[in-house]
């Protein structure tokens, strides 16, 4: 990874102050893993859990709401060590202000 930067956030490990550009954004969301074979059926549930996360929210005493100018995201993994695919949500949020 040779001239590479990655941008590393972490609520769990801390968030890295210095960073070059700040984020204009922050995102929520989940990670659920799902055998394979169920995940087209499950494709209504995980779509209607990650619009359910498009409320306003209220972290370390900021409000966030929605990014309305960008769009959820949704990555598919398949890990080599499983018949399981891992599916995550994040959602875009802009701080609209203290609480």
């Amino acid at each position: 990874m040779k001239n590479k930067q990655i941008h590393y956030r972490s609520p769990v490990r801390g968030f890295e102050d210095n960073l070059i550009n700040e984020p204009t954004c922050v995102y929520f969301g989940f990670v659920e893993r799902i055998p394979v074979a169920d995940l087209s059926a499950r494709s209504d549930e995980i779509t209607a859990r990650m619009e359910s996360l498009r409320q306003p929210c209220i972290v370390d005493g900021v409000i966030h709401v929605p990014a309305d100018d960008r769009q959820p995201e949704r990555y598919e993994v398949f890990p080599r060590d499983s018949t399981d695919v891992l599916v995550m949500i994040r959602v875009p949020f802009r701080a609209a202000g203290p609480n």
